[in-house]
């Protein structure tokens, strides 16, 4: 996703849209699409980070993960990607028709994430069985 941003980041600063004055990244509608993609991205990681870190700790201390650690970690997994793909659209559409462009780093970025968002360990399921571990609910045999 730091690809796609940057990618826009570089398309802005020298696309000037049709019909427009000035650069495209003089749009405040393209400011707030970067603002917002950075947060998602920082937040999506961080909560990656605080999951995985806390299995590594507990780990490490001789302890044993929880059901409740590993739903953290697969909702972890599915947030990420859930964020990059919201990030991913907000970078698509500030970058105006070129994003569609083939062979436009924005277009490739976009294909690459949506292989991505495709593979199980991440598909949205993953939220209402984290969510019934969280519950004390039976998630069933794939989050145990």
């Amino acid at each position: 996703m730091r690809a796609a941003i940057e990618a826009l980041t570089e398309l802005a600063g020298a696309k000037t849209p049709r019909g427009r004055a000035g650069l495209l990244r003089d749009r405040e509608h393209v400011q707030d699409a970067v603002a917002r993609a950075e947060g998602l991205l920082g937040a999506a990681q961080t909560y990656r980070a605080a999951a995985i870190g806390d299995v590594w700790e507990t780990v490490a201390a001789g302890g044993e993960t929880t059901l409740q650690r590993h739903a953290r970690c697969r909702l972890a997994a599915s947030l990420a990607v859930d964020s990059a793909r919201q990030a991913m659209d907000l970078m698509y559409r500030a970058g105006g028709t070129t994003s569609s462009q083939r062979t436009h780093p924005l277009a490739r970025r976009w294909r690459d994430l949506e292989v991505v968002g495709q593979a199980a360990s991440v598909m949205p399921e993953w939220y209402a069985l984290a969510g019934r571990a969280f519950l004390g609910l039976e998630p069933g045999p794939r989050l145990t």
